[in-house]
């Protein structure tokens, strides 16, 4: 997958997808004081494991 961080301008109420998350955190990390509790709260399963955010 190749993103374009600049354009990527969904705000963090609008974000459902973990790969929206990650663009999200990635893209504002440096203006961030923690991570927001909708990301901090967000698992998914993959291959039988469960993965935080």
């Amino acid at each position: 997958m190749f993103v374009e961080l600049p354009k990527f301008e969904k705000q963090l109420e609008e974000l459902e997808q973990l790969d929206e998350l990650w663009m999200y955190f990635l893209k504002n990390a440096p203006s961030l004081d923690r991570v927001p509790l909708k990301m901090a709260n967000k698992r998914k399963r993959i291959q039988g494991k469960t993965t935080s955010f």
